[in-house]
């Protein structure tokens, strides 16, 4: 019945918390030890943030588990190269980013953060081979990133069923968002690049409709430094 649905609806956010828990583990303890890996598992799942969004059927803490773990898989890649651990980075660009719009954004950053990072290594002190380019004039490096990002393209399209066009959205928006044509001409950057990838068909409306958003110049309510607002502040990033 109802009641069965929405108790598992509820369960599967502590699941995936919990694997978040698990992803701070790995990563602590690789760095520091088995101590500083429990450690690090306690911190995250008793921080109140992080427990104040476990009872809500939300997709926060998803997000926040799928770039902890893009972000762990960059790290064993690049501590480690291997053949399988990059399968294991593609895989995640390609199904990670599917729960949100925001963990596709973090994975491209991740990427190029990876990717600059091996080019400074390489430049620095070129390992034996390391000059040798793949077979399509690339370096392995530049190659890695490449595959990636088309694989986080090529998932942002399988969940949309391969059509760009939204038959009939799952949740109604409100207010002055589109998916890919605005009402006017677009303000922000965010705008300006989400209609040149509609106008272009180079990604689907759902993943669009989050970039709209910020178009919309709507914003949430915000709370920061015993001020409430629904814009930001330049001082934002300053602060946390």
């Amino acid at each position: 019945g109802p009641r069965v649905t929405i108790l598992l609806c509820r369960i599967v956010p502590l699941l995936v918390g919990l694997i978040g828990g698990l992803v701070a583990w790995s990563w602590a303890s690789s760095l520091g030890g088995a101590r500083a890996g429990l450690l690090a598992l306690a911190l995250l799942l008793f921080y109140p943030e992080y427990l104040g969004h476990a009872r809500f059927v939300t997709l926060d803490v998803p997000a926040a588990v799928a770039c902890g773990a893009l972000a762990l898989l960059s790290w064993r890649l690049w501590e480690s190269p291997s053949a399988w651990r990059a399968v294991a980075l593609l895989f995640g660009c390609a199904v990670l980013p599917l729960v949100k719009m925001p963990v596709a954004v973090f994975a491209g950053l991740e990427l190029l953060a990876l990717w600059l990072a091996a080019l400074a290594r390489y430049a620095a002190s070129p390992p034996p081979g390391a000059a040798r380019a793949t077979g399509f004039g690339l370096p392995k490096a530049t190659a890695l990133v490449l595959a990636a990002v088309l694989a986080g393209w090529a998932g942002q399209w399988a969940a949309a069923g391969f059509r760009f066009r939204l038959e009939a959205p799952q949740i109604p928006i409100e207010g002055p968002v589109e998916f890919v044509e605005p009402a006017g001409p677009a303000r922000t950057a965010a705008g300006r690049f989400s209609s040149w990838l509609g106008e272009h068909r180079l990604a689907p409306q759902a993943t669009l409709a989050t970039l709209n958003q910020a178009e919309s110049g709507e914003g949430r309510t915000m709370f920061l430094q015993g001020e409430v607002r629904r814009e930001g502040w330049y001082r934002y990033y300053f602060v946390t």
